[in-house]
């Protein structure tokens, strides 16, 4: 192997990958160079901002539990993002790109009108994407991760699942399918939704994609196959077989969902080639492939390249810990409660495994405390806010004079919980706390649940890869290392479109290899997220497990009161 990847390196000398991720408020271009595997080019579109016509706040549209954001966004951000890297070093950089794949945002969906492949086929380099497929989508605004509508969906599929008709039994039976229960962002209670209250929209939609496999789609010129590894975040793919559950469809009630899906791939499948329209419309060679794109946390995955004792933390709109587990069948049996935490398949390891676990209440928390401490200051803008912000944590002491909060400004999905609740050292409800000790009991809260589920779902880490816009916070990171007793690094904060990029050059080498598939760690050497450490543990003991303890305690009894 070793010989076979001097020879494919070196032959890869000069060639570029493109890695793009289309998130929540933006979608990010990132171009890696084979042999450094560093970023050459990188660029984004922020919908706010460069598309102020879709008229979202934070790249969503919301009416109340319902939220989506415009499909067609999307189309345009892409092809305001292709025409400046078309536009780079004269066209030069485009022409070397050897492959591409891409990062959507997990567990939203998009829905194309019948026909719309054929209109995907006869795009015309000349004219605009978005004007041509404005007419390809049967639901206008896609449904999102944020969207929380779907809960009498979520219930009857998890009914339809036990022979008692029992919503905790069929949950079981879900997870132990599909790695996860029935959650409101995942995609099969979203299609439940649409199609028993649109009927006519189902009847008129050809396919259902995910939203990395509707962006793989554009550059194929086709529908493009979801992959395995977003596709375990449907609550419809059984994480053992790699296909869609049989049971799981059946239990959706809703005809005809699989033939709308398609059949899934594996991760590092290449589905094909960038289409004529593409090439003779931004540059792209007709030799470039297309690897199967994947969610934003595989690819967050693949860049922080995750093994056992190496877990990520990312710390954005929502947070999320993401980790290796062992590939055995055993592991895909979650060991906690269905509602607690997903595993989903690997995204660079056939038969391997990661768990996911997900908070509503990441930034919307600290933002939260953060604005109270600049108005107890008189602080002016978010900027003196976030020091002010640091400032608290840095100055309270760990655990926080025995002070514990649970801080949930929207509905959380762990556990399923929504308000504030406080509790002093004595274990007995407060109303308030000074705005400085809120602030680290907001961060330190959010830090012991990770803990705590973390552990509950075999993750162990011996090291934490943080991203995301609060890895800025060293304060923050401080408080991460102490409590896992671990050393924290801080990582480049386009990690999804990285881990996309550094999947495109995995596709590409594990095609030509003898085997079809070489391991991930031997074709994409660590280098392409520079790293940097961000903390060691210094107070670790405070952290014990009697502290855990207590949080756990503390917690049921703060949410008996809902």
């Amino acid at each position: 192997n070793a010989e076979y990847m001097g020879r494919n390196m070196a032959s890869a000398d000069g060639a570029l990958f493109l890695g793009l991720d289309l998130g929540t408020q933006s979608l990010k271009a990132v171009v890696l160079d084979a042999s450094s595997h560093l970023c050459v080019w990188e660029s984004a579109v922020t919908f706010d901002v460069d598309l102020p016509q879709f008229c979202t706040v934070g790249g969503v549209v919301r009416h109340g539990d319902v939220v989506t954001a415009p499909t067609l966004m999307w189309v345009h951000a892409l092809e305001m993002v292709l025409l400046r890297l078309r536009d780079a070093d004269s066209g030069r950089l485009v022409r070397r790109i050897q492959a591409l794949s891409g990062s959507g945002q997990q567990h939203g969906s998009v829905w194309w009108r019948r026909g719309a492949e054929a209109t995907l086929s006869q795009l015309q380099p000349e004219q605009s994407l978005p004007a041509q497929l404005a007419g390809s989508f049967t639901v206008e605004s896609s449904p999102v991760w944020m969207d929380c509508s779907t809960g009498e969906q979520c219930r009857r599929l998890e009914r339809n699942l036990s022979p008692t008709q029992q919503v905790e039994h069929g949950a079981s039976r879900l997870a132990q399918i599909t790695g996860s229960g029935a959650y409101e962002r995942f995609t099969a209670s979203q299609i439940m939704k649409i199609a028993e209250t649109r009927p006519q929209v189902w009847t008129d939609t050809e396919r259902v994609s995910l939203v990395s496999s509707f962006l793989c789609s554009l550059f194929l010129g086709r529908y493009a196959a979801i992959d395995v590894s977003d596709g375990s975040g449907m609550n419809l793919l059984d994480v053992t077989s790699l296909d869609w559950s049989d049971e799981c469809i059946r239990a959706t009630s809703v005809c005809g969902l699989a033939d709308r899906l398609g059949p899934p791939v594996l991760s590092h499948t290449i589905q094909g080639t960038v289409s004529h329209c593409f090439c003779a419309k931004f540059g792209f060679s007709a030799t470039c492939q297309v690897v199967s794109f994947s969610g934003d946390n595989p690819c967050t995955v693949a860049a922080a390249h995750l093994c056992r004792s190496r877990v990520c933390v990312s710390l954005g709109t929502s947070d999320t810990v993401l980790g290796a587990v062992a590939p055995t069948a055993e592991a895909v049996r979650p060991k906690t409660h269905p509602r607690h935490g997903h595993v989903l398949c690997s995204p660079v390891e056939p038969h391997g495994y990661i768990a996911m676990l997900c908070y509503s209440n990441g930034a919307a928390a600290r933002l939260r405390a953060m604005q109270r401490l600049a108005k107890d200051h008189g602080a002016d803008g978010e900027q003196a806010g976030w020091r002010l912000f640091d400032e608290a944590l840095s100055s309270t002491p760990p655990g926080n004079e025995g002070k514990i909060g649970f801080f949930f400004v929207v509905p959380e999905v762990l556990p399923h919980a929504h308000g504030i609740y406080r509790f002093n050292a004595s274990d007995e409800p407060v109303a308030d706390y000074e705005s400085a000790h809120e602030a680290r009991a907001v961060v330190e809260s959010q830090v012991l649940s990770m803990r705590l589920y973390a552990g509950a779902i075999g993750l162990h880490p011996s090291q934490i890869v943080l991203v995301g816009g609060a890895s800025r916070s060293v304060a923050i990171a401080q408080i991460l290392s102490d409590v896992f007793n671990c050393e924290v690094l801080g990582a480049e904060l386009q990690s999804a479109a990285i881990g996309a990029a550094l999947r495109a050059l995995h596709g590409i080498l594990s095609a030509n290899s003898p085997n079809r598939f070489l391991p991930f760690e031997e074709s994409t050497a660590r280098g392409s997220t520079a790293e940097r450490l961000l903390a060691t543990p210094r107070n670790a003991s405070v952290y014990s497990e009697a502290l855990l303890s207590r949080y756990a305690a503390l917690s049921r009894t703060a949410f008996k009161q809902l």
